[in-house]
């Protein structure tokens, strides 16, 4: 927590903060089990056929990502850390199905190419805005907060 507080009174903090040692910190916090429950949400709040395009952003490693391509959505993973996207480019092999890439969320380019937005962190007023823009659905967060 410390860390947090220090990094963000530099403008711009999130561009370092979510590094190796955040990745590493992730990997512990984050058991396949809680992955498998917050993909199963979100698989019956969207409600979306097999093959629908999804949005993750932002996607971190890709574990939301990666579990929703392997039940069968077409899932784009954008996050702005580069140890992110490395990390899941590590873990979950990209193909026809999953794509990460990294990008600034904030100057996306994107125009009615996905079925859903999805997101599990604090970043809801972005998403709204993008969600309007790109898709007739958005959920964010695992609690069930549905961004509209």
């Amino acid at each position: 927590m410390a860390r947090l507080a220090a990094v963000k009174r530099r403008p711009e903090w999130f561009t370092r903060f979510f590094d190796t040692a955040y990745v590493a910190q992730l990997r512990e916090e984050k058991s396949a089990a809680d992955t498998r429950a917050e993909v199963d949400f979100l698989v019956r709040r969207l409600r979306l056929p097999r093959g629908a395009r999804i949005l993750d952003v932002p996607c971190g490693y890709g574990r939301h990502a990666a579990g929703l391509a392997r039940r069968g959505y077409v899932v784009t993973g954008v996050d702005l850390s580069r140890a992110m996207i490395a990390e899941g480019r590590r873990r979950f092999p990209e193909g026809p199905r999953l794509r990460l890439r990294r990008a600034d969320m904030r100057r996306m380019d994107f125009h009615a190419e996905f079925d859903a937005v999805v997101k599990q962190d604090g970043i809801d007023g972005l998403i709204k805005r993008l969600a309007q823009k790109n898709t007739p659905a958005a959920l964010g967060g695992t609690s069930g907060g549905a961004a509209k």
